[in-house]
């Protein structure tokens, strides 16, 4: 039972995980949130009310509550499936293992949650209260990485109620890659992937381009797929970096995607706070190199500094400089994109799925 999968109602990244796990078990999909139609999955619709509140916070993340049927949770429950799979610290979530603990039906909590974006970001009362209620009472919860297992420790729940291995990726599909693009080019080409929101950094990296010498502005190419809120903003910014050839693609269909990472020198993941972004994974799998802020939960898994990208503080400025000229080096970008390409099998779709499965096996058998 989740709250949402995917986005906009397609399963995307969680189609082929699903897929093998329907395979093996009788699986049954109940959501906040329609879904397409899919031959292959029994997926229903969960009675809710949303209720959208004024403005956003201060990440701009927009601010709604979304209230289920107990009754209608409660019935599911009492059926007495051999587990139940939740995702993340919702209302939906705490239902559901509240009422799982009255029928010993077993639970497992899927924790995207980063221990070093809570360390950054205090919450609420009421946002700590919820998620120690959902955390601890889960029978197992599975996580992505150790920061992940250091969140789910933070809110009451024991190490050895805890699974860490990689159960959520994405890929894009990405043709031959032309290396070696800026020698050919003259300008090495930056790949940004994601909202035009504060959050994500953009504004700070463009910001930043200011205060770097016109010379080497004009060796940089930014490509800038997404839209947002501060889409007019950011292209304001843009214009005084005049020397830098920018470009808005707007928002792109996930299936196109991959052309964009192709023609790309590297990826740009600036967020001033990310549990895990998947844009990282992506970039990881077309062979992309990556200048990654330290603020996404996912830079742990897929950047190693000077191995396969670098990472860096997109609020300390005073470092902006000596960052960026190591990411404009040829040589340097071929090593880390021919290790980025090494690692890229450990984030691979069948190893996701794999793990995904092997987690749910691992609880069943418990």
């Amino acid at each position: 039972m989740f709250s949402s999968i995917g986005y906009s109602g397609r399963y995307l990244y969680w189609e082929e995980p699903l897929l093998k796990l329907a395979s093996l078990h009788d699986l049954k999909i109940f959501t906040g949130s329609k879904l397409e139609d899919h031959e292959s999955f029994n997926s229903k619709k969960l009675r809710s009310i949303s209720i959208q509140l004024k403005g956003r916070d201060s990440w701009n993340y927009s601010k709604h509550l979304q209230f289920y049927n107990p009754i209608q949770i409660l019935s599911l429950v009492r059926k007495r499936p051999d587990l139940i799979i939740v995702n993340e610290c919702t209302i939906l979530s705490l239902f559901v293992i509240l009422f799982s603990k009255l029928w010993d039906v077993r639970t497992l909590l899927l924790l995207e949650n980063s221990h070093i974006n809570y360390r950054r970001r205090r919450m609420a009362g009421l946002s700590r209260f919820l998620r120690r209620s959902v955390i601890s009472r889960a029978s197992r919860v599975l996580t992505n990485n150790c920061s992940g297992k250091k969140f789910a420790i933070d809110f009451g729940i024991s190490e050895d109620r805890i699974l860490v291995q990689p159960y959520l990726t994405s890929q894009v599909h990405c043709r031959t890659k032309i290396k070696g693009c800026a020698t050919r080019y003259g300008r090495f080409k930056i790949l940004f992937v994601g909202q035009l929101i504060e959050r994500k950094g953009l504004r700070i990296f463009l910001e930043s381009l200011q205060t770097i010498e016109t010379t080497m502005q004009s060796r940089l190419e930014l490509s800038v797929v997404g839209k947002g809120p501060q889409e007019t903003l950011l292209k304001e910014l843009a214009e005084k970096c005049s020397a830098v050839k920018t470009v808005f693609h707007g928002s792109i269909p996930y299936k196109e995607l991959g052309s964009y990472y192709t023609l790309a020198d590297f990826m740009l993941i600036p967020t001033l706070h990310d549990y895990r972004a998947l844009v990282g994974f992506e970039a990881l799998n077309c062979g992309l190199p990556i200048l990654h802020s330290i603020y996404d939960g996912a830079s742990q898994e897929v950047t190693d500094h000077m191995v396969t990208g670098i990472k860096y503080d997109p609020l300390d400025k005073g470092s902006f400089t000596h960052n960026l000229k190591l990411m404009l080096n040829d040589e340097l970008l071929g090593k880390f994109r021919k290790n980025s390409e090494e690692r890229a099998a450990k984030f691979s779709m069948e190893k996701i799925t794999e793990n995904f499965c092997a987690a749910i096996d691992k609880v069943l058998n418990t």
